[in-house]
């Protein structure tokens, strides 16, 4: 099956907006590209059902905003990524990402980044226990050994 996964250096000179990168254990770098048409739509999602059927991991995580670049600490055990929204008290909504890094055996560092500017509105701490089924499939963990 093909999940459409980008990784081919020529990509390095697409930049959109905003993008994560993930550097895998197989070598390949991978590049957020939302694809309408795809199944699933969301590359993380894709990047996730590739890491399981071939027993791959992160080794590296990184955001991008043009030459603006944010190293996500690792190597971890675990990333998790999803798409948010912050509703300011005036009404406006803001776009963000929620990008996250296993620290322990069951936490979750998350960051809560603005986008596109990728700054840090705020961060917590999450019980991977606690996750919900929608949290794991945002989840991609290193397998076992």
């Amino acid at each position: 099956m093909d999940l459409g996964l980008v990784g081919s250096l020529e990509d390095e000179n697409v930049v959109p907006i905003t993008r994560w990168i993930a550097s895998l254990s197989d070598g390949r770098t991978i590049f957020m590209d939302n694809k309408a048409g795809m199944e699933p739509e969301h590359t993380w999602q894709r990047l996730k059902i590739e890491c399981e059927n071939k027993g791959l991991f992160i080794t590296a995580l990184r955001l991008q905003n043009r030459s603006h670049v944010v190293n996500i600490p690792g190597p971890m055990d675990g990333y998790y990524f999803s798409f948010a929204f912050f509703g300011g008290t005036d009404g406006t909504a803001k776009h963000q990402w929620a990008v996250g890094y296993q620290i322990d055996y069951d936490t979750v560092h998350v960051d809560y980044y603005f986008v596109p500017e990728l700054e840090i509105q705020r961060s917590i701490k999450r019980s991977i226990s606690d996750f919900n089924e929608t949290d794991y499939v945002k989840f991609i963990q290193k397998p076992n050994d």
